[in-house]
């Protein structure tokens, strides 16, 4: 028998504590912890390496980080490599994630604003100062107090 301190470690959810946040869920490199938000989430021992990289983010203390309770944990040994390709998948998907949301922002950053030819450009211009003017004029603009239902606006 392994000696516990070196035995590997499985993460264990709380059930009673567990509030179904999906902090967990995002971070775990394997895809151990599965659940639906608002939902308790429940640890696949098969896929937990015990890493502890769910520990951290969850809000409330309804994760820990017990004994393997066989000798060998699934994921060590002879099935190290298809660990090592679960936690490739998922900084995959994370780096997709990320190159996803930063895309857009950084065409739009790069993008060259067309220049219009100088006579729109100015005809544009004294548009717009018309425009100012006008609701310069009108001054603030008074919205009328939210009638009770069934009431008719007079």
């Amino acid at each position: 028998m392994v000696p516990e301190t070196t035995r590997p470690h499985t993460a264990v959810v709380a059930e009673a504590l567990c509030i179904g946040c999906n902090a967990c869920f995002q971070v775990c490199p394997t895809g151990a912890l599965v659940g639906a938000p608002k939902q308790i989430h429940a640890v696949m021992a098969d896929l937990c390496t015990g890493c502890g990289a769910c520990l951290p983010v969850c809000p409330v203390p309804c994760l820990t980080l017990q004994p393997w309770p066989l000798p060998q944990h699934p994921l060590q040994g002879a099935n190290a490599p298809a660990a090592a390709a679960l936690v490739a998948q998922h900084q995959q998907r994370m780096a997709q994630r990320t190159i996803r949301h930063q895309a857009p922002v950084a065409v739009a950053m790069t993008a060259q604003i067309p220049q219009l030819p100088p006579e729109i450009a100015a005809l544009a211009t004294q548009a717009r100062h018309q425009s100012q003017q006008k609701y310069q004029k009108m001054g603030p603009l008074r919205r009328p107090r939210a009638l009770a239902r069934g009431d008719k606006p007079s």
